[in-house]
């Protein structure tokens, strides 16, 4: 039995992760709350941007990325080119990448504007679950994890282009503040998931 205030998707197994990365130690399994961010329309943009601006504006987007989730203690842990897993401590207490995960919906488009290298407005998915693995810095690839294949499976297979979608462990633990901002978006693998609400743009 989960004991109650406990992620559901660690089966009662919390491992706490910690505040910031201070006490996490390679080869060692901890609870994280775990980020998936991936750019929508990848085969369009292989075909319509050569390789090499493709590329420039590909590290721009990664270094975005870094600096969005610093603030939350998050740290790029698997790149694809496209997006990648971002992974927060988890202290079982809070979640601060809920709030971080919400700024980054929202400013979204001062990126686009001030710092993109793509002609176009992006468009990306996010998928933030908490879960357990075993954290390691080298062959990443090598780790086996169902929380990991399924934050990936949540991000690829469930979510729609250019949305935000939790599951209820992370609304759980978030600011209470935030909660009114998702609605219910059904069940996937298991797990309750909830969309965020998107910003409207003003009509002109």
């Amino acid at each position: 039995e989960v004991p109650v205030g406990l992620p559901v998707a660690v089966s009662g197994r919390l491992l706490p992760s910690g505040a910031d990365w201070s006490e996490v130690t390679p080869e060692r399994e901890y609870t994280f709350c775990l980020l998936f961010i991936e750019l929508d329309g990848r085969e369009e943009m292989e075909k319509k941007y050569g390789v090499k601006n493709l590329n420039i504006a590909l590290s721009s987007f990664r270094g975005y990325l870094e600096n969005a989730v610093k603030p939350a203690q998050g740290r790029l842990w698997i790149w694809t080119g496209f997006g990648g897993i971002v992974l927060f401590p988890f202290s079982g207490a809070d979640c601060p990448a809920l709030g971080c995960l919400f700024r980054m919906v929202l400013f979204k488009h001062l990126y686009d504007v001030e710092e993109s290298q793509f002609p176009n407005f992006l468009s990306y998915r996010l998928a933030m679950m908490i879960g357990n693995l075993t954290y390691t810095q080298r062959n990443v690839g090598s780790v086996v994890s169902d929380s990991l294949n399924s934050v990936f499976h949540l991000g690829q297979e469930f979510a729609k282009p250019g949305q935000c979608y939790v599951t209820d462990d992370v609304l759980r633990f978030g600011h209470p503040a935030l909660k009114d901002y998702f609605l219910e978006a059904g069940h996937f693998e298991g797990r309750r998931i909830l969309r965020m609400r998107m910003p409207r743009h003003r009509p002109d």
